[in-house]
This record gives C-alpha cells, structure tokens and sequence, in this order.
C-alpha cells in the first residue's frame, strides 16, 4: 500500500514474485484478481476492483528477479472517501486480495467506481488462504 505522489489517494499494486512451486504452475499468471477495501461499519459497501491480467504483459511473467514489475491501481481509493467513509476504523483499513475466479468472501449492495481508474503498472506479514484453485490475501 502506498500514496501516490500527489498524496490524494490511496494506491494498490500486485507484484509477482518467485516461489517454490513456480515450475508446477502455468505462465504468465493470468488468473482474475480482485482488491477490496472493506467497509468496516455497515459491511455492505466495500470498495472493489479487479481486473484479468493481460498474458502479454510482463509484470505477469514468470519472475527471473527478486520481484516483477508491481500492477495495480495508482488511484484505488481517495484519501478523502477512505477517512469520511466507513472504510477507516481505528486507524486501520483492510484489504483482501483474491487471486481465482471462485466467489467472492465479501458480497456488496454496491461498489463506488472514480472515473478512469484502470490497473497500470507501477516501477519500483500476509496472511494466505487456499480456497479451491484460488488465494485470498488478507493485509
């Protein structure tokens, strides 16, 4: 997690990074990814994106480094809706990352949208839960 440069938003990358098993899976990781800033008062109206990773793009290779190139959002959330919504409850936000095309652990009324926020890529202790062919990462 990190703000951007102007310091009016709340950002979200995905990195890929090497593991144990990268020689079983398939390559480039192209399974769904969804990121949700979870609404902590009223639990109906979490913020979520997510986007399918373009198997052409090398942010979604087979790491050969320490980590590739982080994909996500530079404008998920602004820091305005975060700390006067019902996201921000006792200094901490969370987050889940849901790696996988099984449903969703959090189900929304509805999920506000800004205009033009679509995942780019980005240069420069979590928790993990299988679910079936899926992953869930809690921040």
């Amino acid at each position: 997690m990190q703000r951007t440069q102007q310091g009016s938003h709340l950002s979200l990358f995905l990195a890929v990074m090497p593991g144990d098993k990268d020689v079983e899976l398939e390559w480039p990781f192209t399974q769904k990814v969804s990121m949700t800033l979870i609404d902590q008062k009223e639990g109906k109206t979490h913020w979520t994106y997510s986007f399918r990773p373009d198997p052409k793009n090398v942010c979604f290779f087979r790491p050969v480094c320490k980590m590739n190139t982080p994909y996500g959002y530079h404008q998920f959330a602004s820091h305005s809706a975060v700390e006067i919504g019902k996201y921000l409850a006792e200094d901490t936000l969370l987050i889940l990352i849901e790696v996988g095309d099984s449903p969703s652990l959090v189900s929304s009324d509805s999920s506000p949208q800004p205009k033009d926020n679509k995942p780019r890529s980005q240069h420069h202790k979590n928790k993990t839960k299988e679910k079936n062919n899926s992953c869930c990462i809690i921040l």
